[in-house]
């Protein structure tokens, strides 16, 4: 149900933002809002054919980060954006990956999760992932369906697959849901 989906998502914000535990912790969470749109569906461009170095993401993620430092979201000093970690799913879940292997120079994303995708240049069933994994690749969990009907399971393993026969810490979690995302999913 949505109205539970929802509530879950503002709870997870208000826990990481407000940290109502006391833990000491607490997170800034940005939410960018997709550039292109298809009828009601908005959707990211990091692995369209027409290739990632002409895209609208390669210019966005760097003036986000810039606006940030800078000041656009209140003081620059209070975000350590040396401690960055990036949760995507579907198209979201593919620009995820791409801030691994192709924004982490600095080792700046300390951890990813992608959901209902694989490999940033991989769309769907058509997935070729490189033979070797950039060094500074973060820790990765992917959350995936057994029958998704958009992004195939298999794609996702091809990457997973590769990330662990590296050496890399990665983790999967299988749901029997399709290309959704709920609460029960990625858990609490």
């Amino acid at each position: 149900d949505a109205s539970s989906d929802l509530r879950h998502l503002t709870a997870s914000i208000h826990e990481l933002l407000d940290d109502p535990n006391n833990t000491g912790k607490k997170y800034a969470v940005v939410l960018p809002k997709a550039a292109l749109q298809l009828l009601v569906l908005r959707f990211w461009d990091t692995n369209l054919p027409t290739g990632y170095n002409v895209s609208s993401d390669k210019c966005f993620f760097p003036a986000l980060w810039s606006s940030i430092e800078g000041g656009g979201y209140g003081a620059g000093s209070q975000y350590n954006m040396d401690r960055r970690y990036a949760y995507g799913m579907s198209s979201g879940g593919y620009n995820t990956s791409r801030m691994a292997v192709s924004w982490n120079g600095d080792k700046v994303w300390k951890a990813i999760a992608i959901h209902s995708a694989s490999y940033a240049h991989c769309s769907g069933p058509l997935c070729s992932v490189p033979a070797t994994m950039p060094a500074d690749h973060p820790p990765t969990k992917f959350y995936h369906a057994s029958g998704d009907p958009v992004n195939p399971i298999s794609a996702m393993y091809a990457y997973y697959d590769k990330l662990v026969a590296q050496g890399y810490v990665a983790e999967v979690k299988v749901n029997n849901e399709g290309h959704n995302l709920t609460a029960d999913i990625v858990g609490p």
